[in-house]
């Protein structure tokens, strides 16, 4: 994920929220990938350990990349999809005989 500073995060996509006309998008595991102000010399910022949650206004978003996602028609159109770890709330309430 990019953000207008030109910082790039790679983390893992946990929620976005909403609150009245503004949202946002909650990071899990997140570390900077790349930083604008730091300079080409500096590796200790690439060391650090990546934070908890990170938090960005969708009003700085820049770019969202999703990697090796799968949501193509034959992904999930099997009958037993527990092994993709991603369910709508229809799928699960339909295997629990809602």
């Amino acid at each position: 994920m990019q953000v207008k500073s030109g910082v790039v995060y790679e983390a893992v996509f946990s929620s976005m929220t909403t609150e009245g006309s503004s949202a946002s998008i909650v990071l899990k595991f997140a570390k900077k990938i790349k930083d604008p102000k730091d300079s080409a010399s500096d590796r200790t910022a690439l060391a650090e350990r990546p934070v908890p949650v990170v938090t960005i206004p969708t009003a700085d978003l820049v770019q969202l990349t999703a990697k090796d996602v799968r949501m193509s028609p034959e992904d999930l159109s099997g009958a037993d999809r527990s092994d993709f770890g991603f369910e709508t709330d229809a799928a699960i309430s339909r295997g629990r005989g809602g």
